[in-house]
């Protein structure tokens, strides 16, 4: 039988920092290093099997019970190939200091994506111009390529604690050193929920937004530096983030692509000789939702006007649950398919950042996110609906949800 590609001496254990969410299809969300990947509800049994370090072989010792043949053996262990790949099981005794994370963001075309996006960087730039002065410290939270890091040295700090988890941290370094900044600059390497500082920084720095803006974890991230690493009345960019939705009715080509249709099975009929007519009955069902570029969702039809959902003030949230229901009135008859979420950020008192789709451009790298309805919903104006928007709410799935409201 095949062995995992992945050397089997290995020490591995569950990463830090890790959540997950059990959906009602018994498929499991791993949130880790700034990614949500999913998995089978094997995950479960895995990550808690790793809660203590262990090699490969010990732990499929351990899970001996559900190792009933071949097939189960190569099931469970390509999930723990599958966590290794997503950061979520680390090797504990991998070079470096702290956890290693084989996280995305070591990709270069992440990078690329993000610094060709000129309205994101320079509003960032703009803001640390704004807000950091001769006297401050910064924490630069996530430093990626050290952009940011740089900038805040740049505009006077007198020193910088740049955090960075994955291996693109040694790029940032050597951007330091290219800059002339590298005085002022401390990498380190870590979790910033595992680090401590040497001193208590006046001025937080991170872009740590994902396409559905609280799936990076920026809440529980900068909860726990707010009470351990900054100064009390320290200055944050960014320093509010409002969650917005809008029920739209998502074209139907965009729709059919996600599941299988009569036309698809017939075409594939004709193409491999292959009947698959037993895939109908998964005809309508639809995945919990989509990542759209903004500028793709321009032209889709909204149905009424956006609603926020959720405002947060980095400088005094208590807690990163968010559970809340908005009502709102549909303006335009039509079909509500979807709810797509969109956000937008304060970085500094002139400067604000948005993922709305009527206000950005192409290169804005951030996908809209866009939560599909299990059931299409016909509306006509004056309608009276309600958005549910959860996240980290126990039991729940995190996203948006939208029903009709009895009159």
């Amino acid at each position: 039988m095949p062995a995992p590609s992945f050397d089997v001496t290995q020490v591995l254990q569950r990463a830090p920092n890790l959540t997950t969410v059990l959906d009602s299809h018994d498929e499991v969300t791993v949130h880790v290093g700034g990614r949500h990947v999913r998995f089978g509800h094997q995950a479960l049994a895995v990550l808690d099997l790793f809660a203590h370090p262990q090699t490969f072989p010990e732990a499929m010792t351990a899970l001996g019970p559900r190792v009933t043949g071949a097939q189960s053996w190569m099931d469970l262990s390509t999930v723990v190939l599958q966590l290794v790949e997503a950061g979520a099981l680390l090797d504990i005794h991998a070079p470096g200091a702290g956890p290693r994370a084989a996280t995305v963001f070591d990709s270069p075309r992440i990078h690329t994506w993000m610094l060709d996006d000129r309205t994101r960087t320079d509003g960032y730039l703009a803001a640390i111009r704004e807000t950091v002065g001769p006297d401050d410290v910064v924490l630069d939270l996530g430093t990626g390529t050290g952009v940011l890091a740089t900038a805040a040295a740049l505009a006077g700090a007198r020193r910088v604690y740049a955090l960075e988890i994955g291996d693109i941290g040694r790029l940032a370094g050597e951007v330091f050193e290219a800059n002339g900044v590298a005085d002022r600059v401390s990498l380190i390497r870590g979790w910033s929920t595992d680090v401590t500082l040497p001193q208590r920084a006046t001025v937080l720095v991170s872009e740590t937004l994902g396409n559905e803006p609280l799936g990076e974890r920026i809440l529980e991230y900068l909860l726990d530096a707010r009470k351990r690493l900054l100064a009390p009345g320290a200055r944050q960019i960014p320093a509010s983030l409002t969650i917005w939705g809008v029920p739209v009715s998502v074209p139907r080509a965009s729709l059919d692509a996600q599941t299988f249709q009569p036309e698809a099975l017939d075409r594939w009929h004709a193409w491999y000789g292959v009947d698959f007519s037993p895939l109908l009955p998964y005809a309508g069902r639809v995945p919990q939702s989509l990542m759209v570029h903004p500028m793709d969702t321009q032209a889709w039809e909204r149905l009424a006007d956006p609603v926020a959902l959720a405002t947060v003030d980095f400088a005094t949230f208590e807690s990163p649950v968010v559970d809340v229901t908005v009502p709102f009135t549909i303006r335009r008859p039509g079909t509500l398919s979807g709810f797509l979420v969109f956000f937008e950020i304060g970085l500094s008192p002139s400067v604000t950042l948005t993922t709305n789709p009527e206000h950005t451009t192409d290169t804005n790298h951030w996908d809209n996110a866009v939560f599909l309805q299990p059931t299409p919903l016909a509306v006509e104006p004056g309608d009276r609906m309600a958005a549910t928007y959860r996240y980290l709410v126990s039991g729940q799935t995190n996203g948006a949800t939208v029903a009709r409201v009895d009159a």
